[in-house]
Order: C-alpha cells, then sequence, then structure tokens
C-alpha cells in the first residue's frame, strides 16, 4: 500500500495557483492578435524619438541617455493599453469567473496576471537590444551603466504594469 499524499500547505498552493495564472496569462498574451500590434508599435516609436526626435546620430557620444530618457514618455502611452487587457477583457471569455471559482487565492490570481505581463515587457525590452549592438558599433559604450540602466528600465515597466 502506498503512502497517502501530503496535502500542499498554504504556501504550496499559492504557488501552485500563482503558476497556473501565469501559465494561462502567458498563453494569452503571445497568442493575442494584439501582442505583436503592441510590441512594434513601442519598439518603433520608442526607436523613432530615440533616432529621429533625439538626433542620436548626431551626438558625439555612445551612450543610452536618449533611450532612457525617451522609454518612460513611451511606456506611459503604450503600458496601460497592456495593463487595461488584463482584467478588462474578462467578462468576454468569462477566464475571471472560471479562475475566481477556483480554489486560488486571489493574490496569487493576482500576481500571476502581473508577472504574465510583466514577463511580456521583458520580451519587449529586449528588442532594444539591437540600440546597443549599434552603441557597440558606433564605439566604446559604458557597459555598466548600460547593464544598470536594463535593470532599472526592466523595474519601471514592471512598476508601470
Amino acid at each position: 500500500m502506498t503512502a497517502p499524499a501530503l496535502a500542499p500547505t498554504d504556501g504550496g498552493r499559492w504557488r501552485a495557483g500563482f503558476l497556473a495564472v501565469f501559465r494561462h496569462e502567458w498563453r494569452m498574451l503571445t497568442y493575442a492578435g494584439m501582442t505583436p500590434v503592441f510590441i512594434g508599435g513601442f519598439l518603433l516609436t520608442l526607436s523613432a524619438a530615440v533616432f529621429l526626435a533625439g538626433d542620436f546620430y548626431s551626438s558625439d557620444h555612445t551612450a543610452a541617455d536618449l533611450l532612457w530618457t525617451f522609454l518612460p514618455w513611451v511606456a506611459v502611452v503604450f503600458v496601460p493599453a497592456l495593463a487595461l487587457g488584463a482584467f478588462s477583457d474578462e467578462p468576454g471569455n468569462r477566464s475571471l469567473e472560471l479562475m475566481l471559482a477556483l480554489p486560488l487565492p486571489p493574490g496569487a490570481v493576482v500576481a500571476g496576471k502581473w508577472a504574465a505581463g510583466s514577463a511580456l515587457l521583458l520580451v519587449t525590452l529586449a528588442g532594444t537590444l539591437p540600440f546597443v549592438a549599434t552603441l557597440a558599433y558606433l564605439g566604446q559604450p559604458d557597459w555598466g551603466a548600460l547593464i544598470l540602466g536594463y535593470l532599472s528600465a526592466m523595474l519601471l515597466l514592471a512598476g508601470f504594469y
């Protein structure tokens, strides 16, 4: 005879609920038709701001200052559009009702949705890495400032979401 299975503790139930919601939301975000439009619009607007409005090529130093200057402004416009879809699309497909009817802690539902949206924003931020390649081609950028800039941009986008 086998030993009885141990019931998950509250932390295990929260973690399992978080991972279930995260996987569901990640799937919904990656297969949504508006996700490529969001990523493309975000990156195109940010690139236009850096290279056209900021006149990057006429400056004489290889720094990502213009990228970090325009990133919050572009994020203020685009990130709420992504975040509003986290709960506003739910009445149509009734998945929020299903999630709340399951024995999932409400905090796990909110944290899972936030983590999935933040992960998509990190994928979007990875689309700015060719800018780093441009900086490396044009000169010797300050790598420490670039790494810390990307870390702060990740925190900024996650906080905006």
